[in-house]
């Protein structure tokens, strides 16, 4: 890019609670702003300035050198309107709340405008998602998320619908311990893609690839998990997921393929942490908001393997639901995640366990995984929260995985 790069935008969060009495509140959060940053020829030196709404377009010194069509894109992306959607999530969620749900659906929208002297791309980025929970009769709360589709209230109620009814049939199972005899760890598909972003998704960000301050960065190319194996991340599909066409530098999104078939392959990069692997940005930089510098991240996570194996049905199965990080050490690899609760079946019964806290080595679990199935589903993440880095948080990202699995001797669980 020629001279400074300019990001502006115009972005909202936006809430809707639905108690189980049907009562419904409603809460939102904007922002309005611009930025402008530039490095010194060959070096990682970075100038930030910024303002609050149009002030840099006021200004005129950091756009100084730019053509009125590129003050035009930037001030038409201040300017644009957060869509409503009040009436079709009425519609489709009210009822259902009244039925002793409570449900939350929230949205992050953004309209954003980058580009140098050159060339100004403007791009829209979205998601939005229902949160779930029902307090069982044993008092344990359970929470489930979806992805709500603006374009298709219908389709997106349909899916509600049947989460709804899976946390229901959860609720009412028996509760029991974690079994004593060898069970297998199951991931269902959009279920566990978080548990990805954090084994694989953060230790491959081309800043931390590029510091070696990750138990994955200086393996490049060496086998970590089985041949069919592959982590992605890029933009998310239509159905679901954080989309985006430009990172917040222009540059256009593509695909990087962090494990191609149980190899460690690509990194996240923006422009300046590519530069230091010698290699071009694949749109991965950006920022929480016009006022935060750019930084290497994740848009949409993909897990996934072909096939399914046989194995998995000859022990019981505890399905996990509700993976939360508790931490990580990204150097070790080590990590432990909190189960909220997860559906232990075994050849006589299925029952509800936990909570309790999973924990190990990231390069062990990804050693021993095994595929049970072909379908990739887009978990339910939260509009509402988001990943967070060098207290840039929270920053909205989504996932995907097949249906995966591995043996409980490649962890730790415990009771919490």
């Amino acid at each position: 890019m020629t001279g400074p790069v300019v990001f502006a935008e115009h972005a909202q969060r936006a809430t809707r609670e639905f108690a189980r009495n049907g009562h419904c509140s409603t809460a939102a959060s904007q922002w309005r702003g611009m930025c402008a940053e530039s490095r010194a020829a060959g070096t990682q030196d970075l100038d930030h300035w910024f303002a609050e709404g149009d002030g840099l377009l006021r200004d005129g010194t950091a756009l100084r050198g730019f053509p009125p069509r590129s003050a035009a894109a930037f001030l038409r992306a201040l300017d644009s309107v957060p869509p409503s959607d009040a009436d079709p999530v009425d519609r489709a969620l009210a009822r259902r709340a009244v039925d002793g749900l409570e449900l939350t659906w929230s949205r992050y929208w953004q309209r954003a405008a980058v580009g140098d002297r050159d060339h100004v791309v403007a791009d829209t980025r979205s998601f939005s998602s229902v949160e779930m929970r029902l307090r069982s009769p044993d008092d344990t709360t359970l929470v489930t998320a979806v992805p709500w589709r603006a374009s298709q209230p219908g389709a997106s109620a349909e899916l509600v619908g049947r989460a709804a009814a899976g946390l229901r049939r959860a609720a009412a199972l028996p509760s029991a311990g974690l079994p004593a005899q060898p069970y297998a760890i199951v991931l269902d598909p959009g279920h566990a893609g978080a548990f990805f972003h954090e084994l694989v998704g953060h230790p491959l960000e081309a800043d931390i690839v590029a510091g070696r301050s990750s138990y994955l960065a200086t393996r490049a190319g060496q086998r970590v998990a089985p041949s069919w194996f592959s982590v992605w991340d890029g933009a998310g599909p239509p159905a679901g997921g954080v989309q985006a066409r430009v990172d917040d530098e222009g540059t256009a999104v593509r695909p990087a393929m962090l494990i191609d078939h149980g190899r460690v392959a690509d990194a996240l990069s923006d422009a300046s942490a590519a530069s230091l692997l010698g290699r071009s940005s694949n749109g991965h930089g950006r920022r929480l908001d016009y006022r935060h510098f750019v930084l290497p991240r994740m848009w949409h996570t993909v897990a996934a393997g072909p096939g399914g194996d046989p194995e998995c049905s000859g022990r019981p199965r505890l399905r996990l639901r509700g993976l939360q990080l508790r931490w990580m050490n990204l150097i070790t690899g080590e990590f432990e995640f909190a189960v909220s609760t997860a559906l232990l079946t075994t050849a006589e019964r299925t029952v509800r366990v936990g909570p309790f806290v999973l924990g190990g080595h990231g390069a062990d679990v990804l050693a021993q995984l095994r595929s049970a199935g072909t379908t990739v589903r887009t978990c339910g993440a939260r509009a509402t929260k988001g990943c967070g880095k060098l207290n840039q948080f929270p920053l909205p990202v989504s996932f995907a995985n097949s249906a995966l699995w591995f043996p409980v001797e490649a962890v730790h669980v415990a009771t919490s």
